[in-house]
């Protein structure tokens, strides 16, 4: 019989000779958490501990007290290496001559549930199995799984990080749920230890299972629902490959949850994942048949993040899921209810943490809009990383509109990004461009379009000025008169970038006046010429970099425009460079 050790006792038996007791390891507490003790003399409920078997035979038997119905989890794992001996784990009533529960496997064996069916003290027997001769070490965790002790208290919107410390080790978890919760429960391995096949599993306050998932990388309960309030456990541990390592945990409720992070429609928000392998919740208030977009971008740097966004609706059920090397979107989504949404964002790639950007927007009704005059330059600027400005102009069936986005940051710091979406939510053009994203669209229906500017590949310090033009001022329908509308023709300046002239040229098929004129990145008049076009025929004038007053302009990007016989015919971009 193994030595007392603070009045408890850990008894050991031998299968081949019952009458003769063995020596075993000595008992004593681990110099390090009391979560994780060395062979105590009973078994306490969420305590991992681990002991040995001494000689062929042997059986370590642990007792603790239990009351009518309570659930018992046990898991006894070999930790000795190479497969040293076969876990066999019983439950007994003291005293009794037959196991209530068994289990017994070559690595792990492991016994979920079970069911105590009357008051009293009850024995955790520790063995090797079949054909009882081999010896080594080993672990053992025994948790109750409807009333857990030692549990680490979660609260739901929370993620933690811990390790698996020693082969077997469990780790048990505990938080309150409301009769009807949509539930998320993930467990990540995180780098920068022996790899971890995580597995997970939720019981609920009655300790009967509610779903149990194991994975590689990621174990992810998804959409489990609450079918009582109370206390719910968790319990996280490796699945089967006797690892310890590092490791993220997270809780969430899906359907309409008060502790995610609530998003203004029309807003960037920019945040971080503080812990590897963490998994974060924004939610938004949506009516039905709205239209949306659901945008995250990692700031991180060098594609550090590879973010997974996924949507829910109201009733925690999921919309969609993606993710990408750098922006996770989801487009154009018809809302099917009014209710709360959220949407969770989680790293993909390796764990890893860093910054991120997270913006949504009703496209069919979109707010925050950025006000602007048509055909005029707007200053605007991307601030913080990630963020999407939106625009918004009213279009008739049939006409012609011209958009564009220039960086004005210097050093190419922005690649613009502009989208257009008709007025019921569907993207309809886009261009993207390393300095100036430009668009030439003829509308397909009447209605108010939204325009969504930001910069195609963000980094942190991806930050900067921009123009934004949206040139919708022009007769609708059929013209009246066709001739005229196709009478002049601006074309592009020649050299572009220039310094310090340039020649901006334009053709005619029939006589009249035209003026050319320079607008700034702010829509002011810069310089202007008058052009009597006596005949049909291609024209030019040359402009030297200098205003009105003969003053040097600053190097940047300008607008020419040509108005002929009273009527505009377009403009085009000219990049000054100092």
């Amino acid at each position: 019989m193994r030595p007392l050790h603070l009045a408890a006792v850990a008894i050991c038996i031998l299968l081949a000779n019952p009458s003769n007791a063995t020596a075993g390891n000595p008992i004593e507490y681990a110099e390090q958490s009391p979560k994780r003790l060395v062979c105590p003399g009973t078994a306490e409920f969420g305590v991992y501990f681990s002991c040995s078997i001494g000689v062929g035979g042997e059986v370590d038997i642990f007792p603790f007290d239990a009351n009518e119905g309570d659930k018992i989890f046990a898991r006894m794992a070999d930790n000795s290496g190479f497969q040293q001996i076969a876990p066999r784990v019983d439950i007994f009533a003291q005293g009794g001559v037959a196991p209530v529960c068994t289990a017994s496997s070559s690595g792990i064996a492991q016994i979920n549930g079970c069911e105590i069916s009357s008051d009293g003290t009850y024995e955790v027997r520790a063995s090797d199995g079949p054909p009882f001769v081999d010896t080594g070490g080993y672990g053992l965790y025994v948790q109750r799984l409807n009333q857990p002790q030692n549990a680490v208290e979660m609260s739901l919107g929370q993620s933690i990080s811990s390790t698996i410390a020693g082969t077997g080790d469990v780790d048990s978890y505990t938080f309150f749920a409301q009769t009807g919760d949509v539930l998320w429960v993930s467990m990540y391995d995180t780098p920068g230890s022996a790899p971890l096949n995580p597995a997970i599993q939720l019981y609920d306050p009655n300790g009967e299972l509610v779903s149990s998932v194991a994975s590689s990388s990621a174990a992810i309960i998804d959409g489990a629902v609450a079918a009582m309030g109370g206390k719910y456990l968790v319990l996280a541990m490796d699945n089967g490959t006797l690892n310890s390592g590092t490791y993220n945990l997270s809780v969430h409720q899906l359907n309409g949850g008060t502790t995610a992070i609530p998003a203004a429609m029309g807003q960037t928000l920019v945040t971080s994942f503080s812990l590897e392998g963490e998994v974060d919740a924004f939610s938004f208030a949506g009516q039905a048949n709205d239209v949306v977009i659901v945008r995250v971008v990692d700031l991180a740097g060098f594609a550090e993040l590879t973010p997974n966004l996924r949507l829910y609706s109201p009733q925690g059920v999921q919309l969609g899921s993606v993710t990408s090397n750098n922006t996770a979107e989801i487009v154009s989504l018809v809302l099917s209810e009014e209710g709360k949404y959220t949407a969770l964002v989680r790293e993909t790639g390796i764990p890893d943490n860093g910054s991120y950007s997270f913006f949504w927007q009703q496209l069919n009704g979109p707010s925050n809009v950025i006000p602007h005059t048509p055909g005029v330059p707007v200053a605007e600027t991307i601030s913080p990383g990630g963020e999407v400005d939106t625009y918004r102009f009213v279009g008739e069936v049939g006409q012609n509109v011209f958009i564009e986005m220039i960086d004005m940051s210097g050093f190419l710091q922005l690649t613009p990004l502009v989208r257009v979406f008709s007025p019921d939510g569907v993207l309809v053009a886009q261009a993207t461009d390393a300095d100036i994203a430009s668009l030439n669209l003829t509308l397909g229906a009447p209605g108010s379009y939204s325009v969504l500017a930001t910069d195609n590949l963000p980094f942190p310090d991806d930050t900067g000025a921009y123009t934004m033009q949206i040139d919708a001022d022009i007769t609708t329908g059929v013209p009246e008169t066709p001739v005229a509308r196709l009478s002049a023709e601006l074309l592009p300046n020649s050299p572009n970038p220039f310094n310090p002239r340039t020649a901006l040229r334009f053709r005619t098929t029939v006589a009249g006046l035209a003026t050319v004129e320079i607008y700034d990145s702010m829509g002011r008049s810069v310089r202007d010429w008058t052009v009597n076009a006596t005949t049909a025929g291609n024209y030019e004038v040359e402009w030297n970099g200098r205003d009105r007053q003969g003053r040097v302009v600053a190097s940047g990007v300008y607008r020419s425009r040509l108005v002929f016989r009273g009527e505009d015919h377009g403009t085009q971009s000219l990049v000054l460079v100092r």
